[in-house]
């Protein structure tokens, strides 16, 4: 938000001599930042998150006996050697 403060007032230094004009352009500026992060904290609230905790709640548990996928090639590979 500083950064447009800064923008703000600098732009409104080219545009006049006034430094109460400057401030005011400043606080556009801050403006301006405060409804463009508000606006983005929206969107990025409204995404769905990429692994739905229902989704891997509702998954059944493994199987007493059963090894989750990789483990059981790696026993077979043991009992090779």
């Amino acid at each position: 938000m500083g950064t447009f403060f800064a923008a703000g007032y600098v732009g409104m230094s080219y545009l006049s001599k006034d430094p109460l004009h400057h401030i005011v352009g400043g606080l556009g500026g801050l403006v301006f930042a405060m409804l463009m992060e508000t606006v983005l904290l929206i969107i990025r609230t409204n995404i769905p998150p990429a692994l739905p905790v229902e989704e891997m709640l509702r998954k059944k548990p493994l199987q007493k006996g059963v090894a989750p996928v990789g483990q059981q090639e790696r026993a077979e590979a043991k009992k090779e050697r």
